[in-house]
């Protein structure tokens, strides 16, 4: 169904392992993310924003920015992925300097867009613990402020903790 409006969709998690046929781990069906990309063209999506949540999935996330007309993306550390520093075993300093690198190398092409998707997310504390959450989360206001991008902020049931940040 073609929509009269103009729509900018700002979260579109086109990583998913779902539009490679994945569901649980399984494979159901062939890769079919340019089709569900054009179906939203069809719909009237004229712009989407993928998010980069960690720096592991950066590289992806840019490619698919880059592959689709006026698509763009944001790089941050998503509150339920702020441990992996510690899984890949990397000094916090270091991961820092890799995803601001990473930010510096694309901010020339236009398709980064904001800082984020970051902030606090306590009702999924199983991917991340809080100190976790709160070491990394104070890193993207420097970012933002440097860069003179915006924050693209994520916030769950923080009891107020987030607006103190």
């Amino acid at each position: 169904m073609e929509s009269k409006w103009a729509l900018f969709d700002i979260a579109a998690n086109l990583t998913n392992e779902r539009f490679q046929g994945k569901y649980n781990g399984k494979k159901k069906h062939l890769p079919d993310i340019d089709t569900v990309v054009a179906r939203a063209r069809k719909s009237n999506v004229t712009n989407m924003i993928v998010s980069a949540t960690q720096l592991s999935d950066f590289g992806e996330v840019l490619s698919m920015a880059k592959k689709y007309d006026n698509t763009y993306c944001t790089f941050g550390i998503h509150p339920c992925t702020s441990n992996e520093y510690i899984k890949k075993n990397i000094p916090i300093d270091e991961y820092f300097k890799s995803i601001e690198k990473c930010i510096q190398e694309e901010m020339p092409n236009g398709k980064l867009v904001a800082i984020g998707e970051c902030g606090l997310d306590y009702d999924r504390l199983f991917c991340s613990p809080k100190e976790h959450q709160n070491k990394v989360f104070p890193f993207h206001f420097a970012l933002s402020e440097k860069y003179k991008l915006p924050l693209y902020l994520h916030s769950r049931n923080t009891n107020g903790e987030f607006a103190s940040k």
